[in-house]
């Protein structure tokens, strides 16, 4: 889904290697794309759905992504604090 999101959001191909041998690397390009990447593995409604439920024991396998890529997206996209609030009320 990484080079996916490149692709989705029009980044330009370049040589992973500059001229010098040295990697080419663009922090925020990557870092567009790994966010991208993410929410179409798992979208802000799948993370929602899994902190509510509480499926997280399974929702990896589920979904194919690591540990390390659910807790990021149940992270990043507030899912586990929308569901605390919730439980607040």
């Amino acid at each position: 889904m990484h080079e996916l999101a490149h692709a989705f959001l029009g980044h330009r191909a370049t040589p992973l290697l500059q001229g010098d041998g040295e990697r080419h690397f663009d922090q925020l390009i990557e870092a567009e794309a790994h966010f991208l990447g993410g929410a179409l593995l798992i979208t802000n409604e799948a993370a929602y759905r899994i902190a509510r439920r509480s499926l997280e024991d399974t929702a990896a396998a589920v979904y194919g992504v690591s540990q390390q890529m659910l807790q990021y997206r149940l992270q990043i996209s507030g899912a586990r604090k929308r569901v605390a609030r919730l439980a607040a009320r």
